[in-house]
C-alpha cells in the first residue's frame, strides 16, 4: 500500500493535535497504524492481510490536509477459488401435468467437470462489476484571480459521484456479464431410477476492452458456441456415454471486417448540470471560478482510434459417436461419423460443401453452388440474382460418394411473363448417377405461373398434370388447389368470383357459393379440387376435400384451435387447454 499525505499550510509539531492525517488497517486485531502525521510525505509499506473482513481507514482531520492512498493486492495462494459477481441462472425447470403431478424435472449444474467445488462461470470483459463508495464532497479554500479585482479568497469544490453497477456492464452491450464453460443438463424420469443427463462445453470468448477510454466491442457471436456434447445415462451409481458430439470454429482471414472509428472520452466527469456546449465551464464551477477546470477541449478530452479486425468465423466440423450397451450394459460397439463444413467463398459467405465421414471410412460429399460461384457464371439471370441480392439461392446441389457422382439437382430462374417479371425459380432439373443434366429428360417439376406477388399459381411434376393454385384472402393465402388442369382451362369468373368473396368486401355467405360453383362446373368435371377458408389471423376454418366433404375448425376465445367437426356437426377431435389449478 502506498499513501501520500499533503500539508497546504503549517506543518509544524505544535499544531499536529489539530491538524493530521492517519491510516490504519485492521481485521480482527490491529495490523498497521502509521500515527498522527502531519508533514508532507508518500511512503510505501507491504501489509499481509489476514483471513475475513479487513479494513483500512484513512483519516484526514483538520484544515489543509489531504490523504491519498493506492492499493496494490497480491494473492499468493494460486489455487483457483470462486469470487463472487453478478448475473442470473437458471436453476432448475420442473414441468407438471393438470393434476399437479411432476412430470419431468431438469436440473443445472454450472461447475467445472473435472472439480465440482469450482464455477465454470466467466467474466465477458474486465467492466462488468463496479462498487464506488457513497457520494462525498470535499471543501477547502483556495485563491483564484478574478477578473477586474486583485486575488480573492472563494471556495473550491472537489465533487465525486460514487454509484454501483450490478449484472451488466457500463457499455450495456448484454444483459448478462457471466457465461459458463461447463453446463450439466440432469433429466430425472418419473420413477427416479434412472437418470439422464447431458454435459455441455461451450466457447467463452471474451469482449475486447480498451479500458483506458471505456471502449469495449462486443464478441457475442463467438460466445456460446456448443463445444462438446456428451449424453449419458445412469443406471445405479454408474454412469455410461450414449452419444457424444465434438464440434471445431474457425477464425477464417480470407475475409475480415473491421470495427474502426474515435471515440471522444472525457477526462474527468462532475456530477453536476453542464452547459450543452462541452466547451464552457459547468454552471456551478464557473460560478466558483475554479481555476482547476480544464479550459480547452484538449485538456478535457481524450481521443482514442481503434481498427479491429473481425475474421469471417464459423463452424469447421463436427464429429458425432453413439455409443451401443447389450442387456448387461456393457459397450458392444462404437459408430463415428465426421462432418467436415467447408466455406470456400467469402463473397457470399455461404456453406460450399459438406463431407461426411463414417465409421467404415466411406466419405460422402454434397457441394453447393450459388450466384456468386464461377461455376454459375454462365447460368442464365445470374447478374440479376447478384443484383437482387439474392445471393443465398442454391442454383446447383451435387452429392458424391468419393470421387463417384451420385446425384444432382439445379434449379433455373426465369424472369418473364409466366413469372409476372419477376425473378423466380422455372424449373428444377434432377438425376441420379454420373452424367450430366439434360433439361428435356430430367425435369423433375416446373412452375408454370406466378401472379404479380410472386405466388405461385401453377406448377406440373414430372410425368403429372399441371396443379393450379387460387390465391386469395387478397393474394395472401390459397383458397383453392385444382390439381389435373391448366390455369388457362380454369374459367375466369370462377376465380373472379373465389378472389373477390375471399377479399375483405366479401363475406361467408359468398365464399361458400364461391367454391359450390368451382366444384360444379363442366369444365373441372375431371380435376381434384381442395378448398379452404380461413379466419384472418387467427387461422383455417374449412377445408372441402376433392370427394366435397367439408371439415370444419373452430377456435376459443384466444385463437387457440378447440374443435375439429365434420359437415354434419359431429365431433371429430376436440383441443383443451389446461393449466395448474384449472
Amino acid at each position: 500500500m502506498t499513501y501520500r499525505i499533503t500539508n497546504l499550510g503549517d506543518t509544524s509539531d505544535k499544531v499536529i493535535k489539530y491538524k493530521y492525517c492517519r491510516v490504519l488497517v485492521y481485521s480482527d486485531r490491529l495490523l498497521f497504524d502509521s500515527g498522527k502525521i502531519n508533514k508532507n510525505r508518500e511512503i510505501t509499506i507491504p501489509v499481509t492481510l489476514a483471513a475475513g473482513d479487513c479494513v483500512i481507514a484513512l483519516e484526514s482531520y483538520g484544515a489543509d490536509m489531504r490523504i491519498d492512498a493506492i492499493i496494490n493486492y497480491s494473492d499468493e495462494n494460486i489455487t483457483p477459488k470462486n469470487i463472487v459477481a453478478s448475473g442470473l441462472r437458471i436453476q432448475s425447470i420442473e414441468n407438471y401435468d393438470s393434476d399437479d403431478k411432476l412430470l419431468l424435472k431438469k436440473a443445472y449444474e454450472y461447475t467445472d467437470k473435472d472439480n465440482n467445488t469450482i464455477s465454470s462461470g466467466k467474466l465477458i470483459n474486465e467492466l462488468s462489476v463496479d462498487f464506488i463508495s457513497s457520494a462525498f464532497a470535499n471543501f477547502k479554500q483556495g485563491i483564484c484571480p478574478q477578473e477586474g479585482s486583485s486575488n480573492t479568497v472563494l471556495y473550491k469544490v472537489d465533487y465525486t459521484r460514487g454509484y454501483y453497477i450490478n449484472s451488466k456492464s457500463k457499455q450495456g452491450i448484454e444483459s448478462n456479464t457471466i457465461i459458463y464453460k461447463y453446463v450439466k443438463e440432469v433429466a430425472v424420469n418419473l420413477s427416479g431410477t434412472e437418470n439422464m443427463y447431458t454435459q455441455y462445453e461451450f466457447t467463452t470468448d471474451p469482449d475486447w476492452t480498451r479500458t483506458d477510454v471505456g471502449l469495449l466491442i462486443n464478441f457475442g457471436f463467438k460466445r456460446g458456441k456448443v463445444l462438446e456434447k456428451s449424453e449419458f445415462k445412469t443406471i445405479g451409481k454408474n454412469n455410461f456415454i450414449v452419444r457424444k458430439e465434438k464440434n471445431t470454429y474457425f477464425d477464417d482471414n480470407s475475409k475480415v471486417a473491421y470495427v474502426k472509428g474515435y471515440k471522444l472520452d472525457r477526462r474527468v466527469f462532475i456530477d453536476i448540470a453542464e452547459n450543452s456546449n462541452p466547451k464552457q465551464q459547468p454552471l456551478i464551477l464557473g460560478i466558483l471560478m475554479d481555476c482547476n477546470v480544464p479550459q480547452s477541449l484538449s485538456e478535457a478530452y481524450v481521443l482514442a482510434n481503434y481498427n479491429i479486425p473481425i475474421p469471417w468465423f464459423y463452424q469447421k466440423s463436427s464429429e458425432i459417436s453413439n455409443y451401443f450397451y447389450n442387456t448387461s450394459n456393457s459397450l458392444t460397439g462404437t459408430v463415428v461419423n465426421t462432418i467436415n463444413y467447408n466455406y470456400k467463398n467469402p463473397s457470399h459467405l455461404q456453406l460450399t460443401s459438406q463431407t461426411a465421414t463414417n465409421s467404415n471410412q466411406e466419405v460422402l460429399e454434397t457441394k453447393y453452388f450459388y450466384p456468386q460461384d464461377s461455376e454459375m457464371a454462365s447460368e442464365p439471370f445470374v447478374k440479376e440474382l447478384i443484383a437482387e441480392n439474392k445471393v443465398g439461392a442454391i442454383l446447383r446441389t451435387q452429392a458424391f460418394r468419393g470421387l463417384t457422382k451420385l446425384s444432382e439437382q439445379k434449379t433455373i430462374y426465369d424472369k418473364s411473363i409466366a413469372t409476372s417479371n419477376l425473378l423466380l425459380p422455372k424449373q428444377v432439373l434432377e438425376n441420379l448417377g454420373a452424367a450430366a443434366l439434360i433439361a428435356a429428360t430430367d425435369k423433375k417439376i416446373s412452375y408454370d405461373k406466378y401472379d404479380d406477388k410472386g405466388n405461385l399459381l401453377q406448377y406440373t411434376l414430372e410425368g403429372a398434370q399441371p396443379t393450379v393454385i387460387i390465391w386469395g384472402y387478397n393474394k395472401t393465402l390459397p383458397a383453392a388447389k385444382i390439381e389435373n388442369v391448366a390455369y388457362t382451362s380454369i374459367p375466369v369468373g370462377l376465380i373472379n368470383d373465389l378472389t373477390t368473396a375471399s377479399s375483405n368486401t366479401g363475406t361467408e355467405a359468398q365464399m361458400s357459393a364461391a367454391i359450390k360453383k368451382l366444384y360444379q362446373d363442366p369444365a373441372l368435371a375431371n380435376a381434384m379440387i381442395t378448398a379452404y377458408t380461413y379466419k384472418p389471423l387467427i387461422g383455417l376454418t374449412s377445408v372441402t376435400d376433392p370427394k366435397g366433404l367439408i371439415t370444419f375448425y373452430e377456435y376459443d376465445s384466444l385463437g387457440r384451435l378447440q374443435f375439429v367437426k365434420d359437415a354434419q356437426g359431429n365431433l371429430l377431435s376436440e383441443s383443451q387447454y389446461h393449466y395448474i389449478n384449472q
